[in-house]
């Protein structure tokens, strides 16, 4: 990514689906793909979902076969990126949605999926959410290494529950926190993962389709660095990858001579 500020912007790849069924399939091959290599002697499988509609596809298709039966859905542990703090059956809230999509419909151990307890007040639940992560970090470390993580991209630029326009005083020194977005008329109380957690995962992926968010994706992926007004440019991944799956249409916007095609 080119910038007026060199340097300060993650190395990522990008791949760009033809149409809605073809980003749908890349993303749950790459999906795929990584939770069949895991870490030479790994037990368990961390994985972290987003909300929103544009995961709807991808979870359809990890929920039938070919890809259900190809999952080691018995060493998986499902957590939320972020989390609308409605109740958890409400048609805004994130556990719910992914609950209908893919969790219900597959071979998942009810006690391998951690929702973030939506109906408490934000700030409670999110010192929960931080104290349940902290129980699948690695020995002598405090953040859990994420295996895979789901992200989406707002048309505002916002990722997880990271908004434009401010910083959150401790967004970089926990792993979880509350917050307040107003976005779209949808629920604005919300706990969400931070750059520090999501940054220790080992593989990134932004799940992003549709015209409207053309505008977003170019500024994440192209634009000046300003990770104050354009937050995806947070996610930096550490030692791990960033993966932009786009269609056409969100990546209508895009110079193509300046992005590492990747190939799931």
């Amino acid at each position: 990514m080119e910038s007026d500020k060199p340097g300060q912007i993650p190395s990522f790849k990008v791949h760009i689906s033809a149409d809605l069924d073809d980003f749908a399939r890349n993303s749950a091959n790459f999906f795929l793909e990584v939770v069949n290599k895991p870490e030479e002697g790994q037990r368990q499988l961390l994985v972290a979902l987003s909300g929103g509609s544009t995961p709807y596809p991808v979870y359809s298709l990890l929920s039938k076969p070919p890809y259900r039966e190809q999952i080691p859905w018995e060493k998986m542990h499902i957590f939320w990126v972020d989390e609308r703090m409605v109740a958890a059956g409400h048609e805004e809230n994130n556990y719910h949605q992914a609950n209908m999509h893919l969790l219900s419909l597959v071979p998942l151990q009810k006690k391998n999926i951690h929702r973030i307890k939506s109906e408490q007040p934000a700030c409670q639940a999110a010192r929960q959410y931080a104290s349940l992560l902290s129980h699948f970090a690695p020995p002598g470390k405090t953040l859990p290494v994420f295996d895979f993580i789901f992200l989406g991209l707002g048309e505002d630029g916002h990722t997880a529950s990271l908004f434009p326009g401010k910083y959150q005083a401790d967004e970089m020194e926990h792993p979880v926190i509350a917050v307040s977005g107003d976005y779209q008329g949808r629920p604005a109380k919300r706990v969400t993962f931070t750059p520090a957690l999501i940054n220790a995962a080992r593989h990134i992926c932004f799940l992003v389709h549709g015209k409207e968010k053309a505008e977003a994706v170019k500024n994440a992926i192209q634009g000046i660095v300003n990770p104050l007004q354009y937050p995806a440019q947070r996610i930096t991944a550490g030692s791990g990858a960033v993966v932009w799956m786009l269609d056409q249409d969100a990546a209508s916007g895009l110079d193509r001579s300046r992005t590492r095609d990747f190939t799931p």
